[in-house]
């Protein structure tokens, strides 16, 4: 075992008979969000598509993917023994920031950018 790097103990390779790329992962299967990703990461950043256009794509994509039904089940179940979380679900706070409370922040900070 001590020929084995540290970072690589417990790595477990999966074989798999598939001649396609597949995954455990609905995420990693899902091939919009495949595409989505190698497109990001492998393009060349340009002035026809500015980084902060890949959001929207993304968006859609998580909606399509997200299982809201399995959300919302965890958090039920989890507020059944956590209490903090339970109480702070209750009570539904809403923050009601104006832009007022922000300007003794300086321009620099995130206080002053928001």
């Amino acid at each position: 075992m001590n020929d084995i790097p540290y970072l690589l103990r417990g790595v477990v390779p999966v074989d798999t008979e598939s001649s396609m790329l597949v995954s455990s992962s609905k995420y990693l299967n899902h091939p919009r969000l495949r595409e989505w990703v190698a497109m990001i990461l492998l393009r060349k950043n340009g002035p026809d598509f500015p980084a902060q256009a890949e959001m929207y794509e993304i968006i859609g994509i998580l909606n399509e993917i997200r299982d809201f039904d399995r959300i919302e089940a965890l958090f039920t179940e989890e507020r059944k023994t956590n209490a903090l979380l339970d109480d702070w679900f209750r009570e539904g706070f809403v923050s009601d920031y104006t832009l007022a409370d922000f300007k003794e922040y300086a321009p620099d900070t995130v206080g002053g950018k928001y």
